[in-house]
């Protein structure tokens, strides 16, 4: 039977959760396939290819983590238990499978955010997101400080930096007291640069909360 875990953000950032916290920064050093599944999908046979490569390089570092989401067209309408016993039945994966969640609509929380996927909606955190290739993020994004070298449309607030990546592409409005571009990134919109003291102010009040 997989472990179903519980995917939370708290004041020190993501956590999974399985009768003990257990902290994404567990997985710091290894190689990390995350995946938004869905059992009704057409894609979902690839539980068992990825089943075999979590069984092939486990031993060498490799996790699997399988986020269930129901937001595109439906294909993942079961509870976390049906989830777990259809991939254990069907597929037999024994890779760390997390709390069925939502990749579109408002994240909210005190802590940071990885994107590497596609994902719709509003993000306000207080730590760091970042935006890594080949994530395509679209609505709004506020944070302590975001660093863009994936794809995003819409508007950045970041209270400390924003920074584009080699490879960014970025449409929109970004709004922060430090901006900084590398050579090879794109932007295309609107900027405005707050004041450092302001900024400060924010990021001070930000912590307190």
């Amino acid at each position: 039977m997989p472990r179903m875990l519980r995917f939370t953000f708290v004041d020190d950032g993501p956590t999974a959760r399985l009768n003990r916290p257990v902290k994404l920064s567990d997985y710091r050093g290894k190689a990390l396939l995350v995946v938004n599944t869905a059992s009704k999908c057409g894609y979902t046979k690839q539980y068992g290819p990825m089943e075999q490569l979590y069984q092939k390089y486990r031993e060498r570092g490799f996790e699997v983590l399988a986020f269930p989401a129901n937001d595109f067209m439906g294909q993942e309408p079961g509870t976390n238990a049906e989830i777990r016993a259809f991939c254990t039945a069907n597929y037999r994966t024994t890779f760390p499978l997390f709390e069925k969640i939502s990749v579109k609509g408002k994240v909210t929380g005190g802590g940071n955010l990885i994107v590497m996927g596609k994902l719709e909606g509003e993000f306000e955190l207080k730590g760091e997101v970042v935006v890594a290739p080949p994530a395509v993020v679209s609505g709004t994004v506020t944070a302590g400080s975001v660093t863009i070298s994936g794809s995003l449309t819409g508007t950045v607030e970041a209270r400390e930096r924003i920074h584009l990546e080699k490879g960014a592409v970025v449409h929109g409005r970004l709004a922060t007291a430090r901006l900084s571009v590398a050579d090879g990134a794109v932007f295309n919109g609107e900027v405005a640069m707050q004041k450092a003291q302001e900024a400060d102010a924010k990021a001070r009040a930000a912590r307190k909360k």
